[in-house]
């Protein structure tokens, strides 16, 4: 019912519409686009999409690499159809590849200057492939992703998504999520909102890399399993390695969120990954991932090697994962010594999470207050040592008032916290209360903040989690 040549929302930045490119000095684009038994008509709009907003002078080929498919349709028919459309190639994997080896055997294929990986359920946004391609003229060791808007799964309806507020990172445990902009990096992008902006990770739905240098730099590492992690991999690894991984917020393109997974494959295969980048790229820093992945990962035994990208460390002199930690993604926190728990504190009662304020409203105390869980850089994470220490940003917790604050870490610690199953307890020479969240009037307005109340195991609001247990 919904039209393959549908018109869609222009979901770019306004600005973007008056943005000049000098045509004949842009890289020629292959696109490739690996599928498996995908439904013809989210493929056919792919397709019809990147046709209808792409210079066709811009657009050497879209190269469909198909995994192994066994529906009747992406047989004959699609072969007939590549054939009217003329640029259109089918590539036929005799076995299952999975996301990265397609990718790779794609890159391989292409004759292109620049590589562009789309997903076969996207729609392309208007002027999207100009703004990228422009970047890698600029850039040979630039990969750059385009802002991700979204197609619902059920209705179809386009969504705008990506709207220059959002960048893609990642946890210790390597799984990818998108997150807001820090607050110093939301102010850069909102001075020149046309200009592509760095993100310590892309995602894989959409990017784009120049041909030569994505295959000399390691491709996507083929050693994976089936899909997931590998563009985790590819970010940490093109950062160490000289180049940048970027988002191009004149560039939108829309991708289906599925219900489900369309390949076969176990969640272990996953872990596996995401091992894969734990060993091979995080250095003194990988016990890290065992920690957040407790029970399912386990440290590689003596005859297990992940050497998959040591001719690429060596021919780039790719650096250590704590020049990355420093230079690209210092919102990674590196657990304090000592921690037991460590991570987002979230209230069961409300589901917020502890945050300090912006500003000291108890003397020139900043307290802790909660705040929605999703607002990432203003909720912290919190780390529980074992000497009873709760601290944050390097800071520790201190009771002021019966007020959760923010203070130096001195020799006279006070009181000590300690979990007593789902309630955070404070002790002192007084006796011991738990944390709680309650609202407080202060100068500036009511506030949802931490405060010690009398123990009530059937109060919620006096319940939390912690999301990592972190085990020394």
């Amino acid at each position: 019912m919904t039209s393959v040549n549908r018109a869609v929302p222009d979901t770019r930045p306004a600005q973007c519409a008056s943005e000049q490119y000098q045509m004949t000095s842009l890289p020629v684009a292959s696109i490739v686009i690996p599928l498996h038994n995908e439904p013809w008509s989210t493929l056919d709009r792919t397709i019809k999409s990147i046709l209808n907003r792409s210079p066709s002078s811009l657009l050497k080929e879209i190269i469909l690499i198909d995994d192994k498919s066994d529906l009747d349709y992406l047989g004959a028919p699609l072969e007939k159809y590549a054939e009217e459309v003329g640029i259109l190639k089918v590539h036929r994997a005799f076995e299952r590849l999975g996301t990265m080896k397609s990718r790779v055997l794609g890159a391989h294929l292409a004759t292109g200057d620049v590589v562009v990986f789309l997903d076969s359920h996207v729609e392309v946004n208007v002027g999207w492939l100009e703004p990228i391609l422009f970047e890698l003229n600029n850039d040979k060791t630039t990969i750059i992703q385009p802002s991700i808007d979204l197609i619902d799964p059920e209705t179809f309806e386009y969504q705008h998504y990506f709207k220059n507020n959002i960048r893609g990172h990642f946890r210790w445990n390597m799984a990818f999520e998108y997150a807001p902009l820090t607050p110093k990096q939301e102010a850069e992008v909102a001075a020149e909102p046309t200009k592509a902006f760095n993100t310590p990770a892309i995602v894989g739905a959409a990017f784009a890399a120049n041909r030569k240098y994505f295959l000399d730099i390691g491709g996507l590492d083929t050693g994976m399993r089936t899909w997931g992690g590998e563009d985790v991999e590819l970010s940490i690894r093109n950062w160490l390695c000289g180049g940048s991984m970027k988002i191009s917020p004149c560039s939108h393109v829309a991708h289906i969120h599925k219900h489900g997974h369309p390949f076969k494959s176990d969640y272990s295969d996953l872990v596996y990954n995401n091992q894969r980048t734990a060993e091979m790229w995080l250095g003194k820093y990988r016990h890290y991932f065992y920690n957040f992945n407790s029970g399912l990962a386990m440290p590689p035994q003596f005859n297990e090697s992940y050497n998959g990208m040591d001719g690429v460390k060596a021919k780039y002199k790719c650096k250590e994962f704590s020049w990355f930690l420093d230079n690209v993604f210092p919102e990674l926190e590196v657990p304090p010594e000592g921690s037991v728990y460590f991570g987002h504190l979230v209230n069961l009662g409300s589901h917020f999470c502890f945050g300090p304020t912006d500003h000291p409203v108890l003397g020139s105390y900043h307290v802790i207050a909660l705040v929605d869980c999703y607002f990432y850089y203003k909720i912290r994470n919190f780390a529980l040592l074992q000497n009873g220490r709760l601290m944050v940003d390097r800071k520790c917790v201190k009771i002021k008032k019966n007020f959760l604050v923010m203070s130096s870490c001195s020799s006279n610690a006070g009181g000590k916290f300690k979990f007593v199953g789902k309630q955070l307890v404070y002790i002192d020479f007084h006796g011991s209360k738990c944390v709680t969240q309650m609202s407080k009037d202060f100068v500036s307005g009511q506030l949802q903040v931490a405060f010690l109340a009398p123990c009530n195991v059937s109060n919620k609001a006096s319940e939390w989690q912690i999301e990592k247990l972190y085990k020394i």
